[in-house]
């Protein structure tokens, strides 16, 4: 595609016409800016459009809003930055600036340096070759400042990468990594959104990789890049870093080729969850062994262990990486389940018969996140053997787990059988801290098939009370 050929594709936009009808007779100057043109270029829908006018931005967004029938609000008085909230998720963006050559040079990438006359529908104004770059699906900085003034920018080069299939080039990369630890100084909440936006595409691996090459990875997550000093000795990958990131690849092709219709039957479950939880998925792969580093122990005869590293892991989840990546509770609460619990499929894989009550305590402590933590156990042993033996041993544990998971959760979806109310009515008890384990036996009992009705439940207390002395037959 030629310049012609995008003024083309913009002149059919609806809201591009009526803008341009708003504003053909005013006095100052508007540009179209950014993101939407670059999106136009590349044929992906953008509900956001960005303005810069040599106006007054306050007046002429309270125009737009009235004849758009949206809402404005301030982004920044100081800098005559305001919002205009339209249906359809829609937004327009005003800005004040003097001049556009000035506003241009002070962009983040020559991609999204391209201004659009919305007064004229015809002028594209491209003083740094963005449309060059474009063609050629470039990201490149439009000065040597792009990364001091914002070090956010840092992430957003891969950002922009994943997601628009783009490539960066080399002097960009080598200007990042002058400045990468500059991204200590970005707020928490602006690191989290570039961050989930990279891990959400379906191809984030070779970009993690390639912020790895700048060191960018090392600043975000330390314990990652210490693990190089751990080996593995009896896995595929030399070191703990490596091991982690093998990890994530397999849980990003897991996800993205749908391995786990591997589990006929439960594919449903896997796809509720990851729908959910995609980010944090990935995430967990990355951070599953941080616990390591801080539970390695040699013993006598040399070799290493790293007994409860997962907890130790959860722990530093929670002091560190909750506030670092602006997690919310129920974020954290689901990556801490999947880490703290990504041994126990592989610890149950280990024994000859898997008992119901191990089973039962599993599902348990998992709670809702039982599909994640099997993924993740399941991502965590492909990258460590990756196949064979070891993993087949470990999908047969997983399709085990997933039966009596299944099983469980028809029951929870089901009335009770009884209630405490029903141990103080029928069998004269006081409330007591003994009723939650006398509940939580007849709901074993009715998940392990041993008991179907009510009658059989209170059978079954009643025993329970006799043999523990607390009521006479």
């Amino acid at each position: 595609m030629e310049i012609e050929g995008l003024v083309k594709k913009l002149r059919r936009k609806k809201m591009l016409l009526t803008l341009s009808a708003l504003v053909k007779e005013k006095s100052f100057d508007v540009w179209l800016v950014g993101g939407n043109i670059r999106d136009t270029f590349l044929g992906i829908p953008s509900r956001d459009y960005d303005i810069t006018i040599t106006g007054n931005a306050h007046r002429f967004s309270l125009l737009l809003a009235k004849k758009l029938k949206g809402n404005q609000f301030c982004l920044d008085r100081k800098l005559g930055e305001f919002r205009i909230m339209l249906s359809r998720k829609r937004t327009v963006d005003v800005k004040s600036i003097k001049d556009i050559s000035k506003d241009i040079k002070e962009r983040d990438f020559t991609i999204n340096s391209l201004a659009f006359n919305l007064k004229d529908l015809k002028t594209i104004y491209d003083p740094l070759n963005g449309f060059s770059d474009l063609k050629k699906r470039l990201i490149r900085t439009v000065s040597n400042r792009v990364f001091e003034d914002d070090p956010l920018r840092l992430l957003r080069i891969f950002r922009f990468a994943a997601t628009l299939e783009l490539s960066i080039s080399q002097e960009t990369m080598e200007l990042a990594k002058k400045t990468v630890k500059k991204i200590d100084n970005v707020a928490s909440e602006r690191v989290r959104t570039e961050l989930f936006l990279l891990f959400n595409s379906k191809k984030s691996f070779p970009y993690l990789k390639k912020m790895d090459s700048i060191e960018l990875l090392a600043a975000l997550f330390p314990e990652v890049e210490k693990g190089k000093c751990i080996p593995q000795h009896k896995y595929r990958s030399r070191n703990l870093k490596e091991h982690s990131l093998v990890c994530y690849d397999i849980m990003e092709k897991i996800i993205d080729k749908k391995r786990y219709f591997e589990f006929e039957g439960f594919t449903s479950i896997f796809q509720t969850f990851i729908k959910k939880h995609k980010v944090i998925l990935k995430l967990s792969a990355l951070l599953h062994d941080i616990g390591k580093l801080y539970t390695m122990k040699e013993d006598a005869s040399g070799s290493v262990h790293f007994y409860m590293h997962e907890k130790r892991g959860e722990i530093r989840l929670k002091q560190y990486y909750q506030k670092r990546l602006s997690l919310s509770n129920k974020e954290i609460e689901i990556l801490s389940l999947l880490i703290l619990h990504h041994m126990r499929a592989h610890l149950l894989s280990r024994v000859e018969e898997i008992t119901n009550h191990a089973l039962y305590r599993f599902i348990k402590s998992g709670k809702d996140a039982i599909p994640g933590i099997l993924l993740l156990s399941y991502a965590d042993s492909i990258s460590s053997t990756g196949g064979g033996k070891e993993v087949r041993k470990a999908e047969k544990t997983i399709r085990t787990i997933l039966d009596y998971y299944v099983i469980s959760k028809r029951v929870k979806a089901k009335r009770r059988l009884i209630t405490g109310y029903d141990l103080i009515e029928k069998f004269g008890l006081r409330p007591a801290p003994v009723f939650k384990a006398i509940l939580e036996t007849v709901e074993k009992a009715h998940i392990n098939g041993k008991i179907k009705n009510r009658k059989q439940a209170l059978n079954l207390v009643e025993k329970i009370l006799v043999m523990e002395k607390l009521i006479t037959k």
